[in-house]
């Protein structure tokens, strides 16, 4: 059974990824990195192309707007 990568396909790091939870949440200052492992990732890309290619799939929503519905299903935020 093969697997599928769902993604917009834009590279973000999880820095820009938090910075952008915590503009939509309306949360001021910075996020405080403690550490890092050695070996972390900085930024993923996930590979659509199996997906696109065997079922046609394209992302419907962008990140921003992706990250918004998800923090409004979870309570996080009540809309923008």
């Amino acid at each position: 059974v093969p697997a599928f990568n769902f993604s917009g396909g834009e590279p973000v790091t999880v820095l820009e990824l938090v910075r952008r939870m915590m503009r939509f949440a309306e949360v001021e200052g910075d996020p405080v990195i403690t550490g890092e492992r050695v070996g972390e990732i900085r930024t993923q890309v996930l590979d659509t192309a199996r997906a696109r290619t065997m079922l046609g799939w394209k992302p419907m929503y962008d990140l921003n707007t992706r990250l918004i519905h998800t923090m409004c299903d979870a309570g996080i935020i009540s809309s923008l």
